[in-house]
């Protein structure tokens, strides 16, 4: 998260752009007609939620200083 300040993103960015990956993913997978099954959705799902939870910590502890 600190390079990322450092290049001007702010904290709604980059919760913005991890849900945009999302649905990239999701939509890359209908053009190609690959299938998600709900288990591998759910597990694309949690490691964006823990990305985006690092993210934010890492903000906070930045601006705590």
């Amino acid at each position: 998260m600190q390079d990322l300040q450092r290049r001007g993103y702010t904290v709604a960015q980059v919760v913005l752009d991890y849900g945009d990956v999302c649905q990239t993913i999701t939509e890359m997978a209908v053009e190609v007609d690959a299938p998600i099954s709900t288990s591998d959705f759910q597990i694309l799902d949690q490691c964006l939620e823990e990305a985006i939870a690092s993210a934010v910590t890492a903000f906070e502890v930045e601006h705590s200083r």
